[in-house]
């Protein structure tokens, strides 16, 4: 996938994006998936658009894939898709702004740094008027991250905040509370900006003195905003302790319980999650439900119960639309998730049929991991 000038978008690249106008949110003028024709192209010029996400086509017959629309528009889902928790154009100016923050950090620019920091306010209050006013309706955060690797930070930051902010409205703080964990969440990693990309970047098994320096990141935002004055006392300590752990086996001071801010133990849990479900440079993705079931496991030990319990009540594990690989070698799409949110009902792309991943039969199935559309395209 690569970010091209749209004087380098070829016919027959496909976009891995929803394009839009600006002038509507929710209608995408191109969806992702669609291959690039020439008329698009002209179209898109028009309409002022400069750079896409695309990805060169597959080698191989394309005569039998679906020109100008979505691959999987013949595949019949019988309910609507889950719903981006956030707009499109939100979640590209969240992203922009965390890369502002970034450059405005680096050079040590304390008025952009308390400009930008501020404009979290106001994001963050966007976000959260998009949520289901229903707690007990989960949301969809899959989208939530970047679009490639070398933009996993940003798009982490987004989508801890929201799954914190979730969790937060789920624990019953208040509206204005909720807004300042938001805030405090987008802003948690920022220490990892201090870090050199030769260690965050690295393709390769971190060595435990690679961990050691990555440890520090909590310090390092710590100690940069309070030195720049930007933000408030329980925004500085959720910063520096979210990686603390209930028992004590976490850093950088090893508190327990409820020495541990509530802020920080909410971000704690929402962080692990998106963490785990994240491709990294030095390991791959796990799946949604495995990660859940490594956090189950850590409740009442590394993290607290009850915000582990919100963040399950409150994500969606496999949202209805998205397409899976399963481990008998099918792709699918799920179309029905509310009796199991771990293992939910899948259609099988191929062949049509139903596969309730929960029942007796199919147990032996499950799903090795959440896949794009243009994966689909390239294995055929």
């Amino acid at each position: 996938m690569f970010k091209l000038s749209i004087d380098d978008i070829t016919p027959g690249m496909i976009i891995q994006q929803d394009i839009y106008d600006g002038k509507n949110a929710f209608a995408p003028l191109l969806c992702e998936g669609t291959r690039v024709t020439s008329n698009f192209l002209y179209q898109l010029k028009k309409r002022g658009v400069t750079h896409l996400l695309a990805r060169k086509p597959f080698q191989g017959d394309v005569s039998s894939l679906p020109t100008g629309k979505n691959p999987l528009a013949s595949v019949n889902i019988p309910v609507s898709k889950s719903k981006p928790v956030i707009a499109s154009k939100t979640k590209n100016e969240v992203l922009k702004t965390m890369k502002d923050f970034q450059i405005s950090l680096s050079g040590l620019d304390e008025n952009d740094v308390c400009k930008i920091v501020n404009s979290l306010d106001d994001i963050m209050n966007r976000i959260v008027r998009d949520f289901p006013k229903n707690l007990t309706h989960t949301i969809n955060v899959h989208h939530l991250r970047g679009n490639d690797m070398a933009s996993y930070l940003y798009g982490h930051s987004l989508s801890v905040a929201v799954i914190s902010m979730a969790i937060g409205q789920y624990l019953g703080l208040s509206p204005e509370e909720v807004l300042l964990l938001g805030k405090c969440a987008s802003l948690h990693d920022i220490g990892m900006y201090m870090v050199s990309d030769e260690i965050t970047r690295k393709p390769a098994f971190i060595r435990k003195d690679e961990h050691e320096n990555i440890k520090r990141h909590t310090q390092l935002g710590y100690r940069s905003l309070l030195k720049m004055d930007a933000a408030d006392q329980n925004i500085y300590e959720g910063i520096l302790y979210h990686h603390e752990r209930i028992d004590g086996s976490g850093y950088p001071l090893g508190l327990k319980g409820e020495e541990i801010p509530l802020w920080s133990r909410i971000i704690a849990v929402a962080d692990t999650y998106d963490a785990m479900t994240s491709e990294r440079f030095h390991r791959p993705a796990r799946t949604p439900s495995d990660s859940c079931e490594f956090i189950m496991a850590s409740a009442n030990r590394t993290l607290e119960y009850d915000i582990v319990a919100a963040l399950l009540r409150r994500i969606e594990i496999y949202p209805v639309g998205i397409c899976v690989k399963l481990s008998n070698g099918d792709y699918g799409v799920v179309i029905e998730n509310i009796r199991s949110k771990l293992r939910p009902t899948v259609r099988i792309i191929d062949s049509d049929n139903i596969v309730n991943l929960n029942d007796r039969k199919f147990l032996d199935i499950t799903i090795l991991s959440a896949i794009s559309y243009q994966d689909i395209i390239e294995r055929k």
